[in-house]
């Protein structure tokens, strides 16, 4: 599975979580999804994997439209929170790939690149 590669091969500087999809859903507004998977840090880092799979192209694009509003709030906080971040949150991995969406806050984009690319490439 795609996230479980990407936790366990691309590089973190904070150490990384899965969040149960009950609290996924109370914590994060991305829309209509059959199944996503969240791993996130302990807050203090901007480091996260988001993996949204939907049942059309047009409800993943929605999915990334909300994680690219996501991304723009939490450049907003880590502006002031922990201004050493922001070079993670000015260059994400946030793509859509067909039905699904990957989002992938990391100190590493090119490892990050590398995995997505053995599941979608």
């Amino acid at each position: 599975m795609l996230g479980n590669d990407l936790l366990e091969n691309a590089e973190f500087d904070d150490e990384l979580v899965s969040i149960e999809e009950t609290v996924i859903h109370t914590l994060y507004n991305f829309g209509k999804s059959e199944a996503i998977v969240v791993y996130a840090g302990s807050g203090a880092t901007a480091e996260e994997i988001i993996i949204i799979e939907c049942d059309t192209s047009d409800n993943a694009k929605a999915a990334y439209d909300n994680l690219k509003s996501y991304l723009q709030k939490k450049k907003i906080t880590f502006k002031d929170y922990n201004p050493a971040e922001m070079y993670k949150l000015d260059d994400p991995i946030l793509k859509q790939y067909g039905k699904y969406v990957v989002y992938c806050i990391s100190i590493d984009n090119e490892k990050v690149q590398d995995i997505i690319n053995k599941y979608v490439g």
